[in-house]
């Protein structure tokens, strides 16, 4: 951010967009921004501006952003981790882990600095690889709440993601083990959208299993 202050970064991010990006922060920012281009993606025109598809796929993110709301508590204690600066410090690096092996790395660091992790912080750790699962499952957000998991797939129900194979499979899947999850579908003013949903959770690893078990079981395309 304070880069982006000092030099801006070009008509996308310069001087004109520069309070704009500075009232709402730039990771929110990025996500309305891509949010924007997978709707120009689902529309048939945009697939015109381009010669060929890989171009297509250059410009417009193939993964969404997945947001988690949830009531666990998801953070290192000050009893884990008594420095502020540390703790923030921990969080930064945490944010720019984007694979497994960096995950199990940044969790073997946090035990040898600070001893056995508490279940705040196992809970933080597992909602960063939740984000990956929510994201190859093809949710746009989950919510962990009162117990329940519910994971929201795209509200635009003329998006690419429900004509794909990965989609019918989840399909078949929850129909023969109700037991584990369910769909649903919720009704708004802004139109219905289709919901996966577990009970009974009491933890981030909880639902991180059960996407574990439906990616892995699922036929290879």
């Amino acid at each position: 951010m304070k880069d982006l202050e000092i030099r801006g970064a070009g008509d996308l991010l310069g001087a004109e967009q520069s309070g704009f990006i500075n009232e709402m922060g730039f990771e929110t920012y990025q996500k309305i921004m891509q949010e924007a281009l997978e709707e120009l993606q689902n529309d048939e025109s945009f697939e015109e501006l381009f010669d060929n598809e890989e171009q297509r796929k250059k410009l417009v993110p193939t993964k969404r952003d997945v947001n988690i709301d949830t009531d666990l508590e998801l953070m290192l204690p000050d009893y884990y981790v008594q420095s502020t600066e540390e703790r923030l410090s921990l969080y930064q690096k945490l944010a720019e882990v984007n694979d497994a092996i960096g995950l199990l790395r940044f969790e073997h660091e946090l035990i040898d600095r600070f001893g056995p992790i508490p279940s705040e912080g196992i809970n933080l750790l597992k909602s960063v690889e939740l984000k990956w699962l929510a994201q190859a499952i093809g949710f746009e957000k989950v919510i962990i709440k009162s117990g329940v998991f519910l994971g929201y797939f795209p509200s635009n129900p003329q998006d690419k993601f429900y004509t794909t194979s990965q989609f019918s499979y989840l399909i078949s899947y929850l129909s023969a083990n109700p037991a584990q999850a369910i769909l649903k579908e919720k009704h708004t003013k802004e139109g219905s959208q289709l919901l996966f949903r577990k009970e009974q959770v009491e933890s981030v690893n909880e639902v991180t299993e059960l996407l574990e078990h439906i990616l892995g079981s699922a036929p290879k395309s």
